[in-house]
């Protein structure tokens, strides 16, 4: 009896230890994001090239990060406020465009890997893009799923 007791024991601390090591290996944490530049609240001329530089970190494996540039002229509140802004601008001599851009490492084939990867990215401003507040996302996933993001906020003016 004695024998059987202590074998049984030994099979359930073994399904213990196992469930605890399969339970450490589970990757919960998210990615983590490092912006060398462009600094927060840049302003940069149209037509120029916004570049970027960035280190994505993981604790175990990285897989994919997501670039978005979108316009905040209104602080993302009501329409009205943003219609305003259009109008004030159209009465400028030159037309100008909304400027909107979403990168990602997939449509770059430019997938990470590793626990750190380095990115130097480099994004053309068209010259007629409105001027006026923008919003500039950084999304890193890693191969659990878990993602994070990182936002700056720029400001586009008219080429002097």
């Amino acid at each position: 009896m004695k024998i059987k007791s202590l074998f049984t024991l030994t099979i359930l601390f073994g399904l213990l230890m196992s469930c605890m090591t399969s339970c450490e290996e589970s990757d919960t944490r998210p990615p983590y994001i490092t912006v060398v530049s462009p600094q927060d609240s840049i302003t940069i001329e149209a037509g120029k090239k916004l570049h970027i530089q960035i280190t994505f970190f993981d604790n175990m494996e990285l897989r994919s990060y997501k670039i978005n540039i979108h316009p905040n002229f209104n602080g993302h509140e009501h329409a009205p406020a943003r219609e305003e802004a259009h109008k004030r601008i159209m009465n400028q001599s030159q037309q100008t465009v909304d400027f909107e851009i979403t990168l990602t490492s997939e449509s770059r084939n430019d997938l990470l890997s590793g626990q750190e990867c380095t990115r130097d990215i480099d994004i053309d401003i068209p010259a007629d893009a409105t001027p006026g507040n923008y919003h500039l996302i950084i999304y890193c996933t890693d191969a659990a799923g878990n993602e994070t993001y990182y936002a700056r906020d720029l400001t586009l003016v008219n080429p002097a």
